[in-house]
């Protein structure tokens, strides 16, 4: 079974507080603030509807993870794997789009 089922995008255009529901599952987001580097960071599983604040300009895609797949924070290849392949898919997508003309 995939790990990773479904992709989420958000932007926010001002400075927001926002709210994060808890849904059971933890998500790998990748942040990206304007004129700053991409920062990637594994979401904690949420017991509870958290406030979150959240910069102007920012972008967000995450990546809900299988409910139950078991991440240790320590497993620097785990990450680095996961991280590459993602990478991947991100650049093929963006190629995919110019070669459409998107």
């Amino acid at each position: 079974m995939d790990s990773l089922f479904t992709v989420w995008h958000a932007e926010s255009q001002q400075a927001a507080d926002e709210i994060i529901l808890p849904d059971g599952c933890r998500d790998l987001i990748l942040r990206q603030q304007q004129a700053s580097r991409p920062d990637w960071f594994v979401s904690p599983l949420f017991d509870c509807a958290t406030s979150v604040k959240v910069s102007a300009d920012t972008r967000f895609v995450g990546y809900i993870i299988h409910p139950g797949a078991v991440i240790s924070e320590l497993s620097t290849q785990f990450r680095n794997v996961l991280f590459s392949a993602i990478q991947k898919c991100l650049l093929l997508s963006v190629v995919l789009r110019v070669g459409r003309g998107i």
